[in-house]
């Protein structure tokens, strides 16, 4: 294979980096394979094998996932010529990603920077709870060491079937480049091409570029310089970021059918029917909570793509610019590389070239922004407007209707029936009436649907209560003051965090979560045969003899492994579900419908393909607060991925968060996932070895800057040095979680939360033994 031609003369002979899979292929850049030792299984599982080409004409390179839908890698990799630069766009050859758990993927765009050898490739289809690599910040300094990783040759294998590794030492770095030389015989081979070049805390700080591949299989043996180049990284973050922010759609990218985009509220969905819609992250296709669509349906196997030409066009499956078969657009062509974001506060846009967010240059708008919980007197609000309240949503959709929907239940639970179509619009009048507007009606010309009747009280208002319940209120009246004049009726959501939504008790024979949905935990067993047994807690042994109801046994059970069966909420309903993770990983879940004496459990089947098959990595909690559980997952290193729940892998895809802890321990064992603040949402307990307990309240993890976790520290010296026999549950149902301490048997104790040690001698209400056990 030719060398491309020299940096400088003194880094002549300094091979590129992609390996060509045909000896005769001399005019791709030749590349590297690391001669270090393979990676631990597990370890390293953001790194993935790249194919360019066909297998007799193409070449190998290594590449690492940024998020689901890119990777970065080497531009190189992608040359149709060694030396040239890399077009933006599709690739020029079918190109796959092979992920950690043997996914193939195709690649679909291509993104490069022309300063350096680094691109980011998009995706087809996201590598749904795949890990990723996070990006350094920093420069790293010379003589650090820094680890490589790829799949490329080794001192003795052509092909490796796995992944290796190698240690290397900054030798200098300038603007784009590190220059890296190899410790202890390590060097990058040809296949390293493009490999991440990573810090000491696993973060990115470059891709690999070039090697003189010293002691790699097939270089002279003469050659024992071991010294690379890197491209950096660590000054890309901002270009990345923006690069692969997924609410962004570029010129010329499409929307498959069946693909969703899931944003922070709502979730724009290309539906197999052929509709392009966007619903509440609580509803979807089959359920409801829709905001806006392009009334396409019918057309199955249409797509979405946002045109070079500046429109956002609905396709039908065979159709296209040039083609025909168009099926809705935004009418915004003429606007060259204009582009498409999907905005926190749900509102699709497309924006002029220039424009965005806060510059101004909105095209065309879905107006499906969120919006003020409170409309004045003379104030009005277009259809697809939503507004927000801790448990339940109001809104207008796209057809006028008024509805109020409840994202714990994920239901409706009020409408106004009445749709006035295209173009309606909700209006709070001076006159004090709250009147639907079909498209051109108005309090002057009329042509109304629907009212409250509220006409005669000048300076009246709407609000949104937080309790969900929607009202209209005179001028002088609000919340707790008295005035309404007209309300929803909806019965106030009960604020309370549930008992059912964070599991507790591990792997161990009892488990504690509330079964029947009266926000107390119950006492669950799960038995050697797998048969699960439910005593609803009535106040426990202090309440006397009612203090337990028996319901006998709910479920027979699908495993004997007791440490793959897991009670927690997974509907959003109060209700404990059954849930197991299987021996290949994957997760499938029944729903509480009251159990086998009452009612049959609901088979949801598969909800998550899984990240680990080691069941102790896996925790279900609730880790945003909307009364879901949650798929947490424990690295290696005691570090927390989090995934959330949007409905699972049939209903929306889970919405990946990232790493929320580096953590306290590598131990999973040791950590609890429970309520500590009565925020709803899953707080981090670290079980100490001398017993002791600290706690760190979430607020959002290590994704949101500096104020992710409120460390509140030692909570309690604890009563054993046994963290098996420790969990945190809300026996009290007071929103905090209580200190639960498994004795003999399998009887337990309870100490109440009441401020913890930080709060002095009461922090702690001994409650004594609420259980002797089953």
């Amino acid at each position: 294979m030719s060398a491309p031609r020299p940096r400088t003369a003194r880094m002549t002979g300094l091979l590129a980096a992609a390996t060509a899979v045909a000896a005769g292929l001399t005019s791709a850049p030749p590349a590297q394979a690391l001669t270090g030792p393979g990676a631990p299984n597990g370890q390293f599982a953001s790194v993935v094998r790249l194919n360019v080409g066909d297998a007799a004409t193409g070449r190998a390179c290594t590449a690492a996932l940024v998020n689901e839908w890119w990777i970065a890698t080497a531009a190189s990799c992608f040359a149709a010529t060694a030396g040239r630069p890399v077009p933006g766009g599709e690739p020029a050859a079918k190109s796959t990603v092979t992920l950690a758990d043997g996914r193939a993927l195709e690649v679909a765009e291509l993104v490069p920077r022309t300063d350096r050898d680094v691109v980011l490739a998009r995706l087809r289809i996201p590598a749904r709870g795949a890990a990723t690599v996070k990006t350094a910040a920093a420069v790293p300094a010379a003589g650090a060491d820094l680890t490589a990783a790829g799949f490329g040759r080794t001192k003795t294998e052509w092909v490796p079937g796995r992944l290796h590794t190698g240690t290397f030492a900054v030798a200098s770095a300038d603007a784009t480049t590190l220059a890296i030389t190899g410790k202890g015989g390590d060097a990058l081979c040809k296949g390293d091409t493009g490999g991440p070049l990573l810090n000491a805390a696993g973060e990115l700080v470059g891709v690999n570029s070039r090697s003189w591949q010293g002691g790699c299989l097939g270089t002279d043996p003469a050659e024992t310089r071991t010294g690379a180049i890197s491209a950096r990284t660590d000054d890309l973050g901002q270009w990345i970021a923006t690069v692969t922010d997924p609410m962004l759609i570029r010129p010329g990218q499409t929307i498959g059918s069946g693909t969703t985009l899931v944003g922070k509220n709502l979730k724009l969905s290309m539906q197999a029917d052929g509709n392009l819609v966007i619903y509440h992250n609580s509803g979807g296709e089959g359920k409801g909570a829709a905001l806006w669509s392009s009334n396409t349906y019918g057309n199955p196997g249409a797509y979405a793509i946002m045109q070079a030409d500046g429109n956002f066009v609905v396709y039908k499956k065979d159709g296209g610019d040039g083609r025909g078969g168009h099926l809705w657009s935004t009418a915004t062509f003429g606007n060259a590389d204009a582009y498409l974001r999907f905005h926190n506060d749900g509102n699709l846009v497309v924006h002029r070239k220039d424009g965005g967010e806060g510059t101004g240059g909105g095209l065309w708008s879905s107006e499906t922004a969120m919006r003020p919980n409170t409309l004045p007197g003379d104030g009005r609000l277009p259809a697809g407007f939503w507004a927000d309240s801790p448990h339940r949503i109001l809104v207008m959709a796209a057809d006028g209707r008024l509805y109020i929907w409840d994202k714990n239940q994920a239901k409706q639970v009020w409408s106004s029936d009445a749709a006035g179509g295209d173009g309606s619009y909700l209006s709070m009048q001076r006159d004090g009436n709250l009147v639907a507007y079909r498209k051109g009606g108005g309090e002057a010309t009329g042509n109304s649907y629907w009212s409250t009747a509220t006409f005669g009280n000048p300076g009246a208002y709407l609000t949104f209560q937080n309790d969900g319940n929607l009202v209209v209120y005179r001028k002088e009246g609000g919340e707790g003051k008295g005035g309404a004049l007209w309300a929803s009726g909806t019965l106030p959501a009960d604020p309370r965090p549930s008992a059912a939504v964070n599991e507790a008790g591990g792997s161990d024979r009892v488990r504690w979560a509330d079964f029947d949905g009266d926000r107390k935990p119950d006492y669950i067993t799960v038995a050697d045969n797998g048969a699960v047994s439910v005593w609803l807690n009535r106040g426990g042994d202090p309440a006397g003899a009612n203090g337990w109801q028996g319901m006998g046994q709910v479920a027979a059970g699908t495993t004997t492994d007791r440490s793959r069966v897991r009670l927690a909420d997974f509907d959003g309903d109060g209700k404990a579900d059954y849930l197991v993770v299987n021996a290949n990983g994957s997760v499938n879940v029944w729903l509480n419908r009251g159990g086998d004496r009452v009612a049959p459990w609901k088979p949801l089947g598969q909800v998550a393909t899984g990240l680990t098959t080691d069941p102790a990595k896996v925790r279900f909690a609730d880790w945003d607060g909307d009364g879901r559980t949650d798929y947490l997952f424990f690295n290696d290193t005691g570090a927390v991925d989090v995934f959330l729940n949007r409905g699972g892998d049939q209903v929306a895809p889970w919405q990946g968060v990232g790493r929320v802890t580096t953590g306290a321990t590598t131990d999973p064992g040791r950590v609890r996932f429970a309520d500590g603040d009565g925020d709803g949402k899953a707080d981090y307990y670290a079980v100490k070895p001398d017993g002791k307990v600290d706690l760190h309240l979430n607020r959002g993890g290590d994704v949101v800057p500096d104020n992710g976790w409120n460390v509140v520290g030692r909570i309690t010296g604890g009563r054993t040095t046994d963290q098996t026999k420790v969990q945190f549950v809300d026996f009290n149902a007071d929103t905090h979680a209580d200190y639960v301490l498994a004795g003999a048997g399998s009887s337990a104790s309870v100490l109440a939360w009441n401020g913890g040690d930080p709060a002095g001698g009461n922090g702690w209400i001994d409650l004594g033994k609420v259980a002797s056990g089953a």
